[in-house]
């Protein structure tokens, strides 16, 4: 059979996904269509004191039979913004925080309560969800159902800007890292024996041009042999599933963890790949790294073959260069274990393999338990066309963002324009005055207005900013 393309990129990985997200969400279409614009507003709040990235996120339990609506969150707590600088985490994502263990133990409670009403739920978004958003999002969503809380299906997401308008209007780019789970789906990659195993080996070829230009990213999954490394006595004494970090020079040890199945119950975020990645972000924040989220082309080492999608999608967010299978230490009983949600009678087939499968396939797939509808518009003016906002606006939350990396850039030309200055005026040592009318002095440097660079995220790997020059 033919393959398809569009934009000279295979189809199924670059056909925009937002494209598949046409679900009706249950109740209110107007509300929903409020509060999308809602949480585009807070996000764009939130942005500007300083507290996240432009985007937030709330989470409802509807019931269209009986047209109720309540909000899991509080009066003073009600949405979510992005926490990646303030938690150091790469993937503290305005939804994710949404679906932090706190609010989804009270939802299994509420919906225990009012087991058989017919309540459904619906996370709203101002932005497209990342893949470890979205697996979140299906961990959570499979879980309910497994315990018969909803039916397949019941759980909606509503948001406001694709990645390919993120991207334009804000800078954000998550497209090349949904790209890893489309190609996963394009190219039946867990239909191989070897599953994620096999993903470097049938796709590399296929998309070598994509990969060269940063249009993917994706982490290898391969497998190898202890060969006498540090932490193979680690790993010698793990009777569960067991993960290692280790940082890009091959010998430090970020972080080392054993995954306790027992205690996890439903807190997926606890699976042992995820809980190694967390701790290693954490230590280098402890450490004052920058960006502790990014670790710098580390690998893991594991003990089990079945990557599950959120710990595949947090490698990506935390730039791991490759995951390694250590095969001498794999053991049948490790794949059972390590399952990203806890297993229950009615789903012990539901292995990480099922998992990645529901959060790679496109948002229509009647394989995922999630349904999506895309609130935005998608003929939306370019950046500055202030004019045009009414008709059809992009999010405000990203325009504002676009003005801060507007001013932050001009703001760093600023800091070289007086670098230049020194060398043309008659004052040349630091704190550069001129004169007023009145025979007063005025600093050039407090003239001349700028403040303390903040870090920006971009998408996955930010680059640090260009350090003010300062006057010397």
């Amino acid at each position: 059979m033919a393959k398809m393309y569009y934009n000279n990129i295979p189809y199924g990985i670059s056909n925009p996904r937002f494209q598949t997200a046409s679900a009706e969400l249950p109740g209110s279409a107007l509300l929903w269509e409020t509060m999308v614009n809602q949480s585009d507003l807070f996000a764009m709040q939130t942005a500007m004191a300083g507290k996240g990235g432009p985007f937030g996120a709330q989470l409802w339990l509807v019931n269209p039979s009986t047209n109720e609506y309540v909000l899991v969150g509080t009066a003073e707590h009600p949405e979510d913004s992005n926490a990646v600088v303030s938690k150091g985490i790469a993937s503290a994502h305005a939804e994710a925080e949404n679906l932090r263990l706190e609010n989804r133990e009270k939802v299994a409670k509420f919906l225990k309560a009012r087991r058989g009403q017919g309540w459904k739920i619906v996370q709203i978004s101002s932005g497209e969800s990342c893949p470890s958003c979205r697996a979140k999002q299906i961990l959570f969503a499979q879980d309910l159902i497994s315990q018969g809380l909803i039916a397949h299906g019941d759980f909606y997401v509503g948001f406001k800007s694709s990645f390919e308008q993120t991207q334009r209007d804000a800078k954000f780019n998550d497209l090349p890292y949904d790209r890893a789970f489309r190609a996963i789906q394009a190219f039946r990659i867990l239909h191989h024996p070897e599953g994620i195993l096999a993903f470097d080996s049938v796709v590399n070829e296929q998309i070598q041009n994509l990969k060269d230009t940063g249009q993917i990213i994706y982490t290898p999954v391969s497998e190898m042999a202890a060969q006498g490394h540090t932490w193979e006595e680690f790993f010698r004494k793990a009777i569960t599933p067991a993960a290692v970090i280790v940082a890009a020079d091959g010998k430090t040890v970020l972080a080392q963890e054993k995954d306790y199945p027992a205690q996890r119950k439903n807190d997926f975020e606890q699976s042992v790949i995820v809980k190694a990645l967390h701790a290693a972000c954490r230590a280098q924040s402890a450490k004052g790294i920058f960006e502790s989220w990014n670790l710098q082309s580390a690998t893991i080492y594991t003990n089990f073959r079945d990557i599950g999608p959120l710990g595949y999608a947090e490698a990506l967010w935390c730039n791991i260069a490759g995951i390694k299978v250590i095969k001498d230490f794999t053991h049948p009983e490790h794949e059972d274990s390590a399952r990203e949600i806890r297993v229950v009678k009615n789903e012990k087939e539901l292995s990480n393999r099922d998992l990645f499968a529901r959060v790679a396939t496109d948002y229509g797939d009647a394989l995922s338990p999630i349904q999506a509808r895309f609130l935005g518009n998608s003929e939306q003016p370019e950046p500055g066309s202030i004019s045009k906002f009414h008709a059809g606006p992009m999010s405000v939350a990203h325009a504002f963002w676009a003005a801060h990396l507007m001013k932050e850039d001009l703001l760093r030309a600023q800091e070289e324009r007086l670098r230049k200055l020194r060398g043309i005026m008659a004052i040349t040592k630091p704190g550069m005055s001129f004169r007023f009318i009145d025979g007063s002095l005025l600093e050039l440097e407090k003239f001349v207005q700028h403040s303390t660079l903040n870090s920006h995220y971009d998408g996955k790997q930010a680059k640090p900013p260009t350090p003010a020059l300062g006057v010397a």
